[in-house]
This record gives structure tokens, C-alpha cells and sequence, in this order.
């Protein structure tokens, strides 16, 4: 049975695919056409931005039309074509303005469904695995300190009688 032939998205070229599934007939046209789609027009990247700016600036008024949890847990909430995971909508509304794209909102008790605002707290670091590993050696080094100070003291009662 001879096999069917495609058209390439990238060069509009016929081409005899090697899968059932291809659709370029090379990897030059598959990353001309992908290169193309990540990089904007300025006119489009302005637009973009006039319509992101809009939305941003009404977010107070405005209710998602959807929640939903993402695959890595988190809860989002859908406003048309724009998503916000919804522990930084809460952050926002409680603030009373944007969060800048430095700002992070972590969860006090860890637990990432919890959304409340006594829960969530604003930081201009990104926490990590390193910033509880940090954490769990900072206490370890106060714990060894007060040890150490201790050992200390009994020595010099030791020394005393």
C-alpha cells in the first residue's frame, strides 16, 4: 500500500511522512515553525501586553470563571484566557494591588490547598528545597550552641566541687 503524502507545516512542501503522525519534513521546518510561534511580532507583543495590562487593572471586580487543580497541585482560577493560581489572587485582593514578578506567596503549613490569608504569607525569595534545608540547619546550629553552652556549665560546676 503506498503511503499518502503530507504537507509540511513549514515549507508547504509535499513530503512522504516516516510516521503516521509527522507533520514537517525536516527538523529545519519542525523548528522554523516552532521558533516562529514562540517569538511575537511587536505588534503582537504589544497587544498582549494592552490586554494583560486591562485585565490586571480590573482584577478586583472581576470572579474566575473556573477553578481547577493543576497536575502539581495547586488550585488556579480561570478568568477567560488568563490564569492565576488562586494563593496569588487571594495574596492580590488582600493587598489591595499587583504582585510584582519578584514577589512569592508561600504557605505557612505547607499544605498548598489551604488558600486562607492567615496561611499565606508574601516573600521576595523563592523557597525551595534549599530554604528548608537552611532552616533545618540554622535550628540544628542553635541547638548545638545551646549544647555546647551547656556542656560549658557543667564543666565548670565539675570544676568547682
Amino acid at each position: 500500500m503506498p503511503k499518502r503524502k503530507k504537507i509540511c507545516e513549514g515549507c508547504k512542501k509535499k513530503f512522504i511522512p516516516k510516521q503516521k503522525r509527522s507533520r514537517f519534513c525536516s527538523r529545519k521546518c519542525y523548528y522554523k515553525v516552532r521558533w516562529s510561534s514562540l517569538h511575537l511580532t511587536d505588534k503582537q507583543r504589544e497587544k498582549r501586553r494592552k490586554d494583560r495590562e486591562d485585565f490586571l487593572k480590573n482584577f478586583m471586580t472581576i470572579k474566575p470563571n473556573n477553578v481547577f487543580i493543576e497536575s502539581n497541585g495547586y488550585r488556579v482560577c480561570a478568568f477567560g484566557k488568563y490564569f492565576i493560581k488562586e494563593h496569588r489572587w487571594i495574596m492580590m485582593k488582600h493587598l489591595g494591588r499587583l504582585l510584582e514578578d519578584w514577589e512569592y506567596v508561600h504557605h505557612k503549613n505547607h499544605n498548598i490547598l489551604d488558600n486562607r490569608i492567615e496561611n499565606l504569607r508574601l516573600s521576595p525569595e523563592k523557597h525551595g528545597f534549599d530554604f528548608h534545608q537552611r532552616v533545618a540547619i540554622n535550628s540544628l546550629k542553635k541547638e548545638n550552641k545551646k549544647l555546647k553552652k551547656r556542656v560549658r556549665d557543667l564543666e565548670k560546676q565539675l570544676k568547682s566541687n
